[in-house]
């Protein structure tokens, strides 16, 4: 490279003396927590499971998560040659790329995240890091490809000139070979989330993208038509859109133009379940996303209300036919551990439809009661037995009875295939772990049949279970539902248990716990997360209704309430009637709220506070445990690490940069966190005491964009 560049040993990339300040960040806080997890792990590659233990917010799922890498699977043919990388971030994809034993070049404007972007990197040297504006960076060879991702709405930031985004497409094309691909990830203006009511990615402004507010000091985002109007007007030929879901960020589902075309895909179907995330930034949603997809996909208007976009170009006059997709989409779940990560990609045509599977990663899966079955399989047209859980939950009125009426056909199915066992429940084979409703087809006989049964047991499975895992999985697959009727239960769970006993399924709540663990149990192996932390994340996560308004009236901020829990001995059985209530004023005042706790808990007992009850920011300057006579038998020691390695759901833990202050993020109105107490210190209480939380309240923020 040219004499302007200088290579720091220490970190090793290449910076330039003389480079333009560049300030974008995620926060000092973040970045500087991402160094020390990335350079304190042996581990660097794009499955490692030290990265994998140090996500705990959006931040650091963006940054850490091996999933960032499914933007790219699809086009691993593309990743050959030369590699351009312009905005490495942090180094997610760059690692990615880096693995694929091609030359990487990562251009990077921050040398904060240029450093971890290279520390990310270490031990591959196939992969340089430069330290440079896009813009000022010199062009001295010709790319194969490349990549542009969530970079390309910056440009009005950092080229200057009447036409920043004109500017940046023609240097990208100017770096191409002429066999090369230019790919670019972008938000897209008119995502069907944002008018939903999601506030803009960049700026947090609801309605801001698809009202053109933007101006010269934004990032600005396009539509489809201005994106293929500004590629032809830089001199680029548009090879083809892709469509990643719910974004391009972390995509689940990534779908090719001709596969919106393929009706025998039901495409609307897969599109329901791919719900647009908050990102850490809740909000209210206008409608159902869920509803609308099939009915955008009947009309041909599902590309252009995507919510992302992923575009390839090339420079016109290339020879040889344009690169093409051997598949029509590629579907990747996730959050799983990197061993049972796969890739399932469907081709064919009509009748002819074949799904293939491939595992991600050749980390072979531990020994465990599960099996993780990785097949290829015939297509299977016909409707998803799903579909009809939307319908009902999005009618206005709907009812517990309703949902019970809806998964009769299923429940007669399983029963169809289960034996009888004795004085204990009907058995069903171990192959019916993931006989759930997402997993059955319905003909247009009305029969049903299973397809995609990827795990198994080890034992033959109780039907009661199969029956609470099928409705628990598609109530947790099923977004914002309509105002039911009455007032039925919120959790998914307590949903779950009452439509079971309509269904002929009456449980003790012994007999409930036993299968809230059970559900655990094959999380933990799934996932990975402790076992305490999955039998939260199956007992409490509820349903979103679509209710205007919340009570509070205009211009009135609703009152705080918390609650605390307890135990009576070892467990997580958390029970309303175990519990106390306080409320406070939602405002900016320092106040300490005290909650009586009750005599004779054993040395076991464990507590869990709801800190709000509505998503929101406060700080949180201390929490202690009284006795009967006033003195302190715990207090939390005011460490941010303290509480972010505590058990918790739907809460973010935040340090203040350059403060001792410590911020915690509500991601609902239901979040939770179990006090990180020793065991033991519960039993000296005797006659009881008080927990008191010091904190102020400061209201709904909106993160910078990562």
């Amino acid at each position: 490279m040219p004499g302007e560049y200088v290579f720091d040993q220490e970190h090793r990339l290449y910076c330039r003396q003389d480079r333009a300040e560049f300030f974008y960040s995620d926060s000092d806080e973040v970045e500087d927590r991402l160094w020390r997890i990335v350079s304190g792990s042996r581990d660097r590659s794009t499955a490692s499971k030290e990265l994998i233990a140090g996500i705990t917010d959006w931040p650091s799922l963006y940054h850490l998560s091996p999933y960032r890498a499914n933007l790219l699977r699809p086009f691993a043919a593309l990743i050959r040659g030369e590699v351009l990388e312009v905005g490495s971030g942090c180094g997610a994809l760059t690692r990615f790329l880096g693995e694929q034993s091609v030359s990487i070049t990562g251009i990077e404007g921050s040398m904060r995240r240029a450093r971890i972007a290279s520390e990310r990197c270490a031990g591959l040297p196939n992969v340089q890091i430069y330290c440079d504006n896009f813009q000022d960076f010199p062009i001295e060879r010709e790319y194969q490809l490349v990549t542009c991702i969530g970079v390309a709405e910056y440009s009005p930031m950092y080229f200057s000139g009447p036409d920043p985004l004109g500017l940046m497409l023609r240097r990208l094309a100017s770096c191409l070979a002429p066999d090369g691909y230019v790919l670019i990830a972008i938000e897209n203006r008119l995502g069907l989330k944002y008018f939903a009511g999601a506030p803009e990615d960049h700026t947090g402004q609801p309605f801001q993208s698809i009202e053109d507010r933007y101006s010269p000091a934004t990032p600005v985002t396009l539509g489809k038509r201005e994106w293929q109007e500004s590629l032809r007007d830089a001199g680029l030929d548009l090879v083809s859109f892709w469509y990643p879901f719910p974004d391009y960020k972390i995509p689940r589902l990534i779908v090719s133009s001709a596969a919106v075309q393929e009706k025998w895909l039901n495409l609307g179907s897969m599109l329901r379940s791919q719900r647009a995330p908050d990102r850490g930034v809740p909000y209210r949603r206008t409608f159902s996303e869920a509803m609308a997809w099939p009915v955008l996909v009947k009309n041909g208007l599902a590309e252009d209300m995507a919510n992302s976009f992923v575009l390839l170009a090339r420079r016109p006059g290339t020879g040889g036919p344009a690169w093409t997709a051997p598949d029509l989409l590629y579907h990747y779940p996730s959050d799983r551990l990197p061993e049972y990560a796969v890739e399932m990609s469907i081709r064919g045509t009509e009748g002819h439809g074949w799904v293939r599977r491939r595992r991600l990663f050749a980390t072979e899966p531990p020994a465990s009661a599960y099996r993780h079955r990785v097949m290829d399989e015939p297509y299977i047209p016909g409707e998803l037995l799903s579909d009809g859980l939307y319908r009902v939950l999005n009618s206005a009125g709907w009812q517990l009875e309703d949902l019970a009426r809806w998964a009769e056909p299923w429940v007669e199915y399983l029963r169809a295939s289960a034996s009888a066992h004795g004085d204990g429940p009907d058995l069903l084979p171990s192959e019916f772990l993931d006989c759930t409703p997402f997993n059955m087809m319905r003909h247009a006989d009305g029969t049903l049949r299973a397809f995609d049964l990827e795990w198994v047991a080890e034992e033959a499975l109780a039907l009661p279970y199969v029956v609470f895992r099928g409705l628990w999985v598609a109530l947790m697959s099923s977004g914002t539902c309509a105002k039911p009727a009455g007032h039925p239960p919120k959790r998914m769970a307590d949903v779950t248990f009452r439509v079971m006993r309509l269904l002929g399924f009456p449980l003790s709540s012994d007999e409930q716990e036993a299968l809230i663990l059970e559900e655990a149990r094959l999380q933990e192996v799934v996932r990975g997360n402790p076992l305490e932390q999955e039998v939260l994340d199956v007992r409490l996560p509820a349903l979103e209704f679509r209710v205007p308004g919340d009570g509070a009236g205009p211009g009135r901020q609703r009152p705080l309430e918390l609650q605390l829990f307890w135990t009576r001995s070892l467990g997580l059985n958390f029970r309303e009637p175990d519990s106390c209530r306080a409320s406070t004023p939602a405002s900016d005042l320092r106040r300490t709220v005290r909650m009586p706790t009750p005599a004779g808990l054993a040395g076991t007992a464990q507590l869990r506070i709801d800190l709000s009850n509505q998503p929101g920011l406060a700080r949180l300057f201390g929490m202690r445990l009284l006795d009967a006579g006033g003195n302190t038998m715990w207090e939390w020691d005011g460490v941010c690490a303290t509480l972010c390695a505590a058990v918790r759901h739907d809460l973010e833990i935040l340090a203040v940069p350059g403060s001792t202050e410590v911020l915690v993020h509500f991601l609902s109105d239901d979040p939770t966190l179990i006090l990180p107490i020793p065991e033991g210190a519960l039993g000296s209480f005797g006659n009881g005491g008080v927990f008191e939380v010091d904190f102020s309240w400061i209201g709904t923020i909106v993160p910078p964009d990562s």
